[in-house]
């Protein structure tokens, strides 16, 4: 196979196999016992009691079996409907801040309002910022990228890339206490102040009226209808051990000494140059994010030499609404999207069409969060995928192509964690902000052509907009699975 011929495959959705097809342990028990139920009815009381209560077990259990093309149930999905609705009625999706707000100040909405930044250095004097989220007590450190796209690169470096990245990832899953690591890539308009002040500071005082002229025009017309592209990449840490809980402090002390290595192995990815972002950048991004109509603001600042100076705790919008279909937020309107399957193979340009900047959509950001199995317990992670794909393969008479295929993609899987690869769960989310309401249509409309041909397969994230808003921002780190109600383990076991 050629290098243009690369293609990447075997994304596993890791699925149990129970005797009763699409239930999971704990769903495979609740059926026991209302098999159990049903008969002791039958004995106890009489015959139709029992087939009464069987029936309505029944339709209870195909709630939770039967899902839909995105893995969910008819249990997951009224779950949300009638939370959400709750959360209508009781107004917690509604934010208000400022000094006259109960917050008394501009703090981040939702689950991120108790979230803190503070200032600290690694061990070659590059400052970072460390944001902390109490509640999981996990920290995040931000790194910025400057790629030189795909176009600048041929084929067998592209493949290239991908395979270090690939070992960057291995490097990370023997870092102490790393949860996920989420790489953020932004699109937005230009406003051309970088490229105005780049001509004003380099045009020389003796230049003729004609190449002042045509420098002037290049300035006022070259950013119409063009787009910046960013990236960063956050990792989330931990601050809890065995033995203690971390602070701010001891845990921006324990990585000083571990991200210069981390920051060096990035850039031989294909990631350019990568610099940890300072406190203020991450402000100044998380406070664009929600309030768009800032931007032209902090360009204009920096296309002088100035900085605007900015708080953590100041940097939210003054109002957000997080409503079933969209989230408003300050001057953007936002609807995200999540990754529920990858459909078939990817090549190395797979994600392009949904990483370019769009027309129809003022802001785009598009998340891919990489969450880090643990060494020790991915073997045996491994293993019983296999052992789940053969025994759904062993419970047909007849196993069709994708059963067949399921078990070699398995058996592949197992066999590269046994080579040293780290096993890693993917995920991906991607928000769409306009400036007005009436633009959200045609910025769905794109979404919805965008994902199926980078080979996503998305689910609108209907009644958590607000969160999955939250989770794509870019210096946060936010796992959400982190602040879930029902612990993950019982919702994959259902």
């Amino acid at each position: 196979m050629t290098a243009t011929e690369a293609s990447f495959t075997h994304f596993r959705s890791a699925r149990p196999a129970p005797p009763l097809a699409g239930l999971g342990v704990v769903g495979m028990l609740l059926g026991f016992a209302c098999v159990v139920i049903s008969i002791g009815l039958a004995y106890a009381v009489n015959v139709i009691a029992g087939l009464v209560f069987a029936l309505f077990s029944a339709v209870a259990l195909m709630s939770i079996a039967v899902r839909d093309r995105h893995g969910s149930s008819w249990v997951e999905r009224t779950g949300i409907r009638v939370a959400h609705l709750y959360a209508t009625r009781t107004g917690a999706t509604l934010h208000q801040g400022g000094p006259v707000s109960r917050l008394g100040t501009y703090r981040l909405p939702g689950v991120l309002a108790d979230t803190d930044l503070t200032e600290h250095e690694d061990a070659q004097g590059n400052p970072f910022g460390l944001v902390h989220t109490p509640r999981s007590n996990h920290y995040a450190v931000t790194i910025q990228a400057h790629p030189d796209g795909a176009s600048l690169i041929d084929a067998d470096d592209q493949v290239a890339n991908i395979d270090r990245w690939g070992r960057w990832l291995d490097f990370l899953a023997v870092e102490p206490g790393i949860l996920q690591v989420q790489v953020t890539i932004e699109t937005a308009p230009d406003d051309g102040h970088g490229l105005r002040s780049e001509i004003e500071s380099t045009m020389s005082a003796d230049a003729p009226d004609l190449a002042r002229k045509v420098l002037g025009e290049i300035a006022d017309t070259y950013p119409t209808g063009s787009a910046t592209v960013r990236s960063w990449v956050t990792l989330t840490f931990d601050g809890s051990t065995a033995k203690r809980t971390r602070d701010a402090d001891a845990m921006g002390a324990a990585l000083a000494a571990r991200l210069p290595e981390i920051v060096g192995k990035l850039a031989g990815t294909g990631a350019g140059a990568c610099t940890l972002v300072d406190g203020q950048a991450l402000c100044e991004a998380v406070r664009v994010a929600y309030d768009p109509a800032s931007s032209p603001m902090f360009a204009a600042a920096a296309a002088g030499g100035h900085q605007v100076m900015l708080r953590w705790s100041a940097i939210g919008p003054p109002a957000a609404d997080n409503r079933w279909d969209y989230y408003r937020h300050a001057s953007g309107v936002s609807v995200s999207w999540a990754m529920t399957s990858i459909l078939g193979a990817v090549n190395a340009e797979g994600l392009g069409p949904i990483l370019r900047p769009h027309p129809a959509i003022t802001r785009k950001r598009v998340a891919l969060l990489f969450e880090i199995r643990d060494a020790g317990k991915a073997p045996g992670v491994a293993a019983a995928d296999v052992r789940a794909s053969e025994a759904r393969a062993a419970g047909k008479r007849k196993p069709s192509a994708s059963d067949r295929r399921d078990v070699e993609s398995a058996l592949v899987t197992a066999d590269e964690e046994a080579h040293g690869h780290s096993l890693v769960d993917v995920a991906v989310i991607v928000t769409a902000t306009v400036r007005d309401l009436d633009d959200l249509p045609a910025a769905e409309a794109a979404i919805d052509m965008l994902g199926p041909a980078s080979r996503l397969q998305l689910r609108r994230e209907n009644g958590a907009h607000a969160a999955a808003f939250a989770q794509g921002l870019p210096g946060v780190g936010l796992i959400t699975a982190a602040h879930s109600v029902i612990p993950r383990p019982l919702r994959e076991s259902l």
